[in-house]
């Protein structure tokens, strides 16, 4: 299970033991959405009011991709869902 917060992190946790399994530093705004991918237990979207989108690895805690919207013409504000 993940959560986001507006402490710009994301938190990974452990259900079964209910615990936090790790931390990321991921933004540099609050976190508004994730999403985990289908078919892909590591892989992550998150999307930010800095108007970004980033795909995570969360098994290596890293980026893959990072998609800015300000390169993108179709959104003119924050993305909210991913």
């Amino acid at each position: 299970m993940a959560t986001a917060s507006n402490d710009k992190s994301i938190l990974i946790y452990d259900i079964d033991f209910k615990l936090v399994r790790s931390i990321v530093d991921a933004n540099d705004a609050s976190i508004l959405y994730l999403a985990w991918v289908v078919n892909h237990n590591s892989l992550l979207l998150s999307c930010s009011s800095d108007r970004t989108i980033k795909l995570w690895d969360m098994e290596k805690q890293g980026v893959l991709k990072i998609m800015k919207l300000n390169d993108i013409e179709h959104h003119n504000y924050q993305v909210v869902s991913v």
